[in-house]
């Protein structure tokens, strides 16, 4: 699961549903009645994915969302970049994972000075 390494002091919302393709995690915008937008997310250093169905591990290594939950999450940023095994297509950069299924998650953010993108 691909992963970025910068920090934000600021940023926006999002709600969606959590899907995967493959290699693949991405979401779809649950904020738009009409032509839902999908967007692939690069998730904070330390966090993962694993397993069928797919999890997804925070930094401490433990399981906050799984595909097809709904998410909230912070996006400090949003990008064009092409993440490998992903259909070509805007990229959300997370902060953190705010609730999942409408229940408050407590995951951390880690603090570097630089995008970096695995």
């Amino acid at each position: 699961m691909p992963i970025h390494g910068q920090a934000f002091k600021v940023g926006a919302g999002f709600d969606g549903i959590l899907h995967v393709d493959g290699d693949c995690v991405w979401v779809e915008d649950t904020n738009v009645e009409i032509d839902k937008e999908a967007f692939n997310v690069l998730w904070p250093a330390g966090y993962r994915a694993r397993g069928q169905p797919i999890e997804i591990i925070d930094a401490r290594g433990e399981v906050i969302a799984r595909e097809g939950d709904a998410v909230s999450f912070g996006v400090g940023d949003m990008e064009l970049v092409v993440i490998p095994g992903c259909p070509v297509r805007r990229v959300l950069l997370a902060t953190e994972l705010v609730d999942v299924n409408g229940q408050p998650v407590n995951t951390p953010t880690p603090i570097v000075d630089r995008p970096i993108l695995h």
